[in-house]
């Protein structure tokens, strides 16, 4: 019964109501849940055609099976859309047959021709000949295939993609939307993996069939039979049966089974062979004794191979061709090996076979390229591809492979020609331009090796690199003259094959191009010899390695010349760039590997920098410089620092390299005209300047002179001079014009560009100089001055900018260090005579080293003046250069009266003499600065503390000093008129009257407290002179504060005695009060309201005994006629009134000695 046919699913009964054989009945689609079954009138959807009879039964006749509702319309719907689906189906086979036929026909005919020549399939990968695509080899057994190759839309068996509307592979999955969304939600938002499809499983299931079936089929040929024929007819029947099997499975569609069985046939044909030869050889041997059984394997597999081309012409399968050619593999190999294996070029036989079988696969790839084959097109192009690789590993394993090589290396090598002819056939049929470069780079490789194989043979294995490079080379050549299209490939390849000898030299590159460097440990103490030996101190680094390494290193430039530029990466200037590198590195190599003599090799590295310079010096097109010129100038430099590393090996190497190194590089700074070449060429040949005088005094005291000198010479060099260039105008004479012009020439000698850089230079050359042997104590201090005055020249040359603030700084740190040098001398000579404070008048001795201090005599040093007033010559012109006159001044007006005062001591004067000049240096800065009416000579406070405090030493000394300390601060107040001069020299003045004054009373016999009555008396003079009309301003009020101190000075003085103090400060009020009147409304409180607060603290000592006094008379009151009263003369009065003891000392108010004191 057909199964569109209406009956019941519980019995098969056929349905009453309606017709079966009605068509519109296979149309009816689902209904909505809720509606009724159509019956009588009821219109099919899309055709409004009726259908008649009486509507379906609510149940089965004859089962009692529900018909009406859900269960029911989805089991009418599920009807409907069978006969839908078999309707399609059959359309479906009808077209598949007719593009089929189609196919095969348009396979056999030429394809169309373009207007350019090509044919309308050559674009892209090949396509399949028969035009089967995948339903040849995945055909459903069962279902046939679909015109899209076997397969639906939507990746079904159907036109949905399934055999229904929401249960085929199609859009829904299998599942429907909702279950799709479901599995996603329970996998945290990703998509289910999918199982294998239907036809999957079917081919899965085809394959493990045939290779069970196979297995049987080799176990039923090795299981031992008693009658071998038998076996053999039966496995040959069988052979043949299931050989003529895929035409019938064709016919019936089942093409992936036909397949299957073809390849079981093909797995039993060597079977069927066996058990042939079994046959006649009745299970022994299959050939002869002196025959080597390869043989027969290699006659068998060429037998079956061209057997299963046949059989696949003929065949309508699409497996067979493929086969055939994988089969074809086999026979030249074995045959290789077949020949005999006792020679040692057995080997040679099989890369032979193993190229031939590359070539012939070449052969069979372009056939299937026309052919427009593409499973022949990739099965020949993948074991060609393995062929070439296996022969050309076999040759490389068996080079490398230490011992004499089985393989002839003139076999070796016309294999390998073979092999790189092969690959350069294949590329250029290839259309793919990246497989294309790939293959024309193994080409390439291939070539490589064939030319250098036979001579890397005949050589050393140290020079094997040198003969491969240089095959590289020759390959890069040739590739000039092949097709563009080739090119890029083999260049690759010669690379490739370059680059394996530059990096195994690159060991010795490096060896050659920093061992040098470590005679900067061990300078000077080389014995000369080959340039090997000497490379490194000590056989620190030793050279292991031959002349080959310049030789691969030219060889690498070479080919970097072969190489032309192209696109972005391999630029022009790249190429330079690398050609000058490796081009540097073979000359540098060149010596060492040659052996040459050291000075030999030292020559060889100044002529390599040299011509380096010259080509970085070199003008171009561009205005600037270019890379290759940039990257020039400094491998020229590295190449220079380089030769003179080395060149400290030995003294007399040293100097004569640095002077060629300084000749050149001064020829750059001169006449290059690119900047940067004049700022290497300038800063080079200083420091090569540097080097030769260091050389040509020994690291001594002299060196470091010298190299001060050289700083010094660039100072010359680099700043010319207006002034110098208006000297030569204005010049008459002849030779003085010559003169002159002489030194503006040489002051022009460094052009811009080259200034900064030599000054720079100049610098390190200064600093050199303190590292010298014999530059120890105060010789440091004197190289550091004269280094810091250098630096303050070089700072007042240069133009402003932050280069002379620079310079500055590094003349004020110079200067700032030196005097540190000698600081065990500096210090107690500026400090020393303060500690006479202490020691006041404890006698001085003779010269003034031994009367600087009490603790003990100066120590010697005579650099000490020079290094002061050098340094404070550099500090004064690093100042005046970057801050202009008034910090150069202000800081000569410190440096200078410092360094001054250490002249009595530095120059061991006499000690009178000494304060004479100390006297003489403060009298003449105050008068500088009372005539300038400025701090021009601040320093004089300096010095006369320094000179009062010296002349502590001596009673006499002290007296002759503040007088004529008096007498200098009086002249320099009336000189001063007004100003802040003569408010200082006031001051002063008071001071030194008043310090007169104590050294006065402690000098005539006074003791302290009538030393403070003395000093009272002149503050009280003082402060009086203060509140005198006559007196200016400028004066009254420095005199008058003079006053308040010398009051307090007073107080001091006073010790322990409350008397003498009560009087000091009650005699202070009073003057205060006194000199109050001068001040102005506010300060004149304050000064009477201090008076008062004094004058009280003066009665506060004597308040008790005045108290006593007065309370004398009253204690009799209650004692009356007591008789007691003896008289004012009594002293003690034991009992009191009140049995208390009451104490008066009028004594305590006697002068002992005042009246001698005061005469």
């Amino acid at each position: 019964m057909d199964r569109t046919t209406p009956t019941c699913p519980g019995c098969g009964a056929m349905l009453p109501g309606l017709d079966p054989a009605l068509p519109g009945l296979r149309t009816i689609p689902p209904r909505p849940a809720g509606t009724a079954l159509p019956g009588t009138g009821t219109a099919l959807p899309g055709t409004g055609t009726t259908l008649p009879g009486n509507p379906l039964p609510a149940a089965c006749p004859e089962c009692r099976l529900l018909l009406r509702g859900p269960a029911a319309d989805a089991y009418l719907a599920a009807v409907a859309a069978l006969a839908e689906w078999e309707e399609r189906r059959a359309e479906l086979v009808t077209r598949h047959d007719e593009a089929l036929a189609a196919l095969r026909t348009a396979g056999r005919a030429p394809a169309p021709v373009h207007a350019d020549g090509t044919r309308a399939t050559d674009i892209g990968t090949p396509t399949a000949a028969n035009g089967t695509g995948t339903a040849t080899t995945t055909a459903d057994e069962q279902t046939g295939t679909g015109p899209q190759g076997g397969t639906g839309p939507q990746g079904g068996t159907g036109p949905q993609g399934g055999t229904g509307p929401q249960t085929g592979t199609g859009p829904q999955t299998g599942t429907g939307t909702r279950r799709g969304a479901g599995a996603r939600a329970a996998t945290g938002g990703k998509a289910p993996g999918r199982d294998l499809s239907h036809r999957a499983v079917q081919n899965l299931l085809l394959l493990l069939g045939g290779m069970l079936l196979s297995i049987a089929a080799v176990v039923f040929t090795l299981v031992s039979w008693q009658v071998p024929t038998l076996r053999a007819l039966i496995l040959s029947v069988f052979t043949l049966a299931v050989l003529a099997a895929p035409w019938l499975l064709v016919r019936r569609r089942l093409v992936a089974t036909a397949e299957t069985v073809a390849l079981i046939g093909l797995v039993l044909i060597p079977l069927d062979g066996v058990a042939v030869m079994q046959v006649f050889d009745d299970g022994g041997p299959s050939g002869g004794p002196d025959l080597n059984p390869l043989w027969g394997f290699s006659l068998g597999g060429a037998a079956l191979a061209l057997a299963w081309t046949l059989y696949g012409r003929w065949a309508p399968l699409r497996l067979p061709a493929p086969v055939a050619i994988a089969l074809a593999q086999a026979p030249l190999p074995l045959a290789g090996l077949a020949v005999e294996p006792e020679y040692p070029a057995k080997w040679a036989w099989l890369a032979a076979a193993l190229v031939a079988t590359a070539a012939f696969d070449l052969v069979l790839w372009q056939a299937a390229r026309r052919a427009r084959a593409a499973v022949e097109y990739v099965t020949a192009g993948v074991a060609g591809s393995l062929a070439w690789v296996l022969c050309t590993g076999l040759i490389l394993l068996q080079e490398i492979d230490s011992g004499d090589p089985p393989i002839p290396p003139p076999v070796s090598a016309l294999v390998l020609a073979t092999a790189s002819l092969v690959a350069l056939l294949w590329a250029v049929a290839t259309r793919g331009k990246a497989a294309r470069r790939l293959i024309a780079t193994c080409g390439s490789l291939a070539a490589v090796g064939a030319l250098c194989v036979v001579p890397a043979s005949l050589v050393p294995a140290p020079w094997q690199a040198a003969v491969g490079a240089y095959g590289a080379c020759l390959v890069l050549a040739v590739t000039l003259t092949l097709p563009l299209r080739l090119r890029d490939g083999l260049r690759t390849g010669a690379v490739l094959a370059l680059a394996m000898p530059v990096i195994s030299k690159t060991l010795a590159v490096v060896t050659a191009a920093v061992a040098p460097v470590t005679w900067l440990r061990s300078i000077w103490s080389g014995t000369g010899g080959p340039a090997a030996s000497v490379l490194a101190p000590h056989d620190f680094i030793l050279w292991n390695d031959t002349a080959a390494t310049p030789l691969v290193m030219g060889a690498a430039a070479l080919a970097v010349t072969l190489l032309p530029a192209r696109g972005q990466t391999w630029t022009s200037e790249l190429r330079r760039t690398v050609r000058l590198v490796f081009g540097s590195l073979a000359v540098l190599t060149a010596p060492v590997a040659t052996d040459l003599p050291y000075e030999a090799a030292l020559a060889v590295l100044l002529a390599l920098a040299a011509a380096l310079f010259l080509t970085a010096a070199r003008p171009g097109d561009a205005p600037g410089m270019t890379g290759p010129s940039r990257r020039a100038l400094w491998l020229g430099g590295y190449v220079a620092a380089l030769a003179m590393c080395w060149a400290l090996a030995d003294r007399q190497a040293t100097i004569g390299v640095a002077a060629g190194l300084m000749v050149i590089l001064l020829a750059c700074a001169v006449a290059a005209r690119p900047q940067a070449v004049r700022a290497v060429g300038g800063a080079g040949a200083t420091l090569a300047a540097g080097l030769l005088v260091w050389g040509l005094f020994a690291d001594g005291l002299g060196a470091a002179f010298a190299l001060l000198g050289v700083r010094a010479v660039t100072l010359v060099v680099t700043r010319p001079s207006r002034e110098l260039a208006a000297a030569v105008v204005r010049a008459r004479r002849t030779t003085v014009t010559l003169a002159l012009g002489g030194v503006d020439r040489l002051t022009r000698t460094i052009k811009p560009g080259g200034r900064t850089a030599v000054e720079a230079a100049a610098v390190v050359v200064g600093l050199f100089a303190l590292g010298q042997q014999g530059v120890r104590g105060e010789w440091t201090a004197l190289v550091l001055a004269i280094g810091a005055v250098l630096a303050a020249a070089s700072a007042w040359r240069r133009p402003r900018g932050r280069w002379r603030t620079v310079a500055a700084v590094e003349a004020c740190v110079l200067a700032a260090l030196a005097p540190l040098a000698v600081s065990r001398a500096v210090v107690p000579a500026l400090v020393g005579p303060y500690q006479w404070v202490t020691h006041a008048w404890a006698g001085a001795a003779e010269g003034a080293r031994e009367a600087l201090s009490p603790a003990g005599a100066w120590q010697v040093q005579p650099l000490l003046l020079p290094v002061l007033v050098l340094a404070g010559t550099a500090g004064t012109l690093a100042a005046w250069a970057c801050w202009r006159r008034p910090a150069g001044m202000g800081v000569a007006r410190i440096v200078f009266p410092l360094a001054a005062t250490t002249l009595p001591v530095a120059a061991d004067l006499p000690y009178w003499t000494a304060l004479a000049f100390l006297v003489v240096l403060t009298a003449g800065l105050a008068l500088w600065s009372a005539v300038s009416r400025s701090a021009a000579g601040s320093a004089s406070l300096w010095t006369a503390t320094l000179a009062v405090s010296w002349s502590l030493a001596d009673r006499t000394a002290t007296l002759a000093v503040l007088a004529a300390i008096v007498v200098t601060g009086v002249l320099c107040a009336i000189r001063g008129k007004g100003s802040p001069v003569t408010s200082v020299a006031s001051t002063v003045t008071g001071l030194a009257v008043g310090a007169e004054s104590v050294a006065a009373a402690l000098g005539g016999g006074l003791g302290p407290g009538n030393a403070a009555l003395v000093l009272l008396l002149v503050a009280v003079l003082l402060s009086r002179a203060a509140a005198l009309p006559v007196l200016p301003g400028a004066v009254a009020a420095p005199v008058g504060g003079t006053a308040l101190a010398l009051w307090l000075v007073a107080m001091v003085l006073t010790g322990d005695d409350p008397a003498r103090l009560s009087l000091v400060l009650a005699v202070g009020a009073l003057a205060l009060a006194g000199a109050a009147g001068r001040l102005r409304d506010t300060s004149r409180t304050g000064a009477y309201v201090l008076a008062g607060a004094v004058s009280g603290a003066a009665v506060l000592p004597h308040l008790a005994v005045w108290s006593a006094v007065l309370r004398r008379p009253y204690l009799e009151v209650g004692h009356p006629w007591g008789e007691e009263f003896g008289g004012w003369t009594r002293a003690r009065v034991d009992v009191g009134p009140q049995d208390e003891p009451f104490a008066f000392e009028p004594a305590g108010f006697e002068l002992s000695g005042a009246g001698t004191a005061l005469g």
